[in-house]
């Protein structure tokens, strides 16, 4: 009984396998580096695949770690979580400018509380790579209160803390294109929800009053 040989290998099938191999092995690195840094297993494959998608250069977990530290540095501001940041925006976060990103913040920190930037862009990453934020700012408060005319400077900021979205959504509404007053009903379904959270509890304070009035006026007729 005879047996052929297998044939052999070429050079660029050999190269082939070791390249995906050696690539296999960098995106381990890169998932375990992530894990490591707090994000858990499913969103660290997710966002290694993104990363590397992006830049190559991401494979290499001492450019990745470099960019992280810097990242870090960047964003030190009271309850930031970069693991989350990144989970939420890894293209935008990791390929950022990071002097733009700390001129918007200087910028954020002299609007609003310190104590609610974190929250802000972590719900709204755009808020660091923004090279308008000064003009999205002054439109969504005008915007605000082309809808609620009773609204202050004041309200229009806490609105916007709590729904910094806003300046990417509502901002970019032509409906305020022609001057005038706008109702909330005539908004995209998700601008309304999202504007409307940011009133809740004005709301329902004045509903409160409004009813004590009534009862109080009752009363007295009696």
């Amino acid at each position: 009984r005879s047996f052929r040989e297998a044939p052999a290998e070429d050079d660029d099938d050999v190269n082939q396998k070791r390249t995906v191999a050696s690539v296999a092995v960098d995106m381990l690195r890169v998932q375990l580096f992530l894990r490591e840094k707090g994000l858990r297993d499913f969103e660290a494959e997710r966002v290694s695949k993104e990363l590397v998608r992006v830049d190559a250069i991401y494979q290499d977990i001492g450019r990745l770690a470099v960019k992280w530290d810097r990242v870090e540095k960047a964003l030190a501001l009271p309850g930031m979580d970069v693991a989350r940041l990144v989970s939420n925006a890894p293209e935008l976060v990791i390929t950022m400018d990071l002097q733009r990103a700390s001129g918007n913040l200087m910028y954020l920190a002299n609007v609003f509380k310190i104590e609610k930037m974190a929250v802000m862009l972590l719900d709204c990453p755009k808020l660091l790579t923004c090279d308008d934020l000064d003009e999205r700012l002054r439109r969504t408060r005008e915007y605000i209160q082309r809808i609620w005319s009773s609204e202050t400077y004041d309200d229009t900021t806490y609105a916007i803390s709590e729904e910094p979205n806003l300046l990417f959504t509502l901002a970019d509404l032509t409906i305020f294109d022609a001057g005038t007053a706008v109702d909330i009903s005539e908004l995209p379904m998700s601008v309304q929800g999202a504007i409307s959270s940011s009133f809740t509890f004005d709301l329902r304070v004045s509903s409160l009053v409004a009813c004590s009035n009534v009862v109080f006026n009752v009363l007295c007729d009696f």
